[in-house]
């Protein structure tokens, strides 16, 4: 393999012209994009979030399936309680990781609107359920991110991870 070595002047002629076509052509290209109103999708973004959580509340598959982007991919987490509430799930049929019973309070951290068709969400959340036979309920804390995707036909979950560890700030 053949490589190019510059030095001196001629390389940070080189150096410089090169970084200063590429920051032209993204002025260029930004400057050409229309206005993305990110307040109204950050209310979307809310309106969603809301949307889960009653969809946890309530179980019902058909207010999920429009929250969900075909394709997408979803990482719950694991261990602990998680396990038991997967496991009281897979016990019930339901064809999400949720048990019956278990309610959902979503906290966004942090939520940036990237273009119009992407935005990202990292938050906690708090789910609460109580086990069949149990006196009282089980608490389950997340952190989550979730990559949203808009393409024409309203924001929908892509790609999801959680775990089970809070972040710095939270714990």
């Amino acid at each position: 393999m053949r490589r190019l070595r510059f030095s001196g002047a001629l390389g940070v002629a080189l150096l410089l012209g090169t970084s200063a076509c590429v920051d032209a052509e993204v002025e260029m290209d930004t400057a050409s994009k229309p206005e993305i109103d990110r307040e109204a999708i950050l209310a979307e973004i809310d309106a969603l979030r809301d949307g889960f959580e009653e969809f946890v509340a309530t179980l019902d598959m058909e207010m999920a399936a429009p929250m969900i982007a075909e394709g997408a991919m979803m990482v719950p987490p694991a261990g602990g309680g998680w396990s038991d509430m997967h496991a009281a799930a897979a016990e019930a049929g339901m064809p999400v990781p949720y048990a019956p019973g278990l309610t959902a309070e979503i906290t966004p951290i942090e939520t940036v609107v990237m273009s119009e068709e992407w935005v990202y969400d990292f938050g906690t959340s708090v789910f609460t359920w109580t086990p069949e036979g149990a006196d009282e309920p089980v608490i389950l804390e997340d952190t989550y991110l979730i990559l949203l995707r808009n393409q024409g036909d309203g924001w929908k979950v892509w790609r999801e991870v959680a775990s089970a560890n809070l972040p710095p700030d939270v714990m």
